[in-house]
């Protein structure tokens, strides 16, 4: 049920990463390669972290509207369970 999806998001991760490093390499000047590289990578990992932060956020918000309700619990001991 997850290979599809998870094939998917590698593949667009694999072109947008090549792209994007192709990209930033050459339109730096050759003797700025080297902060040109760390700029890179620390975009990529931003980029990484800031999608599994809103990725998880958005699994939570599913995940907490879609738990049934339990019979006998009022609104404040739903909050509080």
């Amino acid at each position: 049920m997850l290979l599809v999806p998870l094939l998917g998001a590698g593949y667009g991760a694999r072109v947008v990463m090549t792209l994007g490093a192709d990209s930033i390499m050459s339109a730096a000047r050759p003797e700025r390669s080297g902060e040109a590289a760390a700029v890179q990578e620390t975009s990529f990992e931003l980029g990484a972290g800031l999608g599994v932060a809103v990725l998880g956020t958005v699994l939570a918000v599913v995940y907490r509207t879609g738990l049934p309700a339990v019979a006998g619990l009022g609104p404040s001991e739903r909050a509080i369970a």
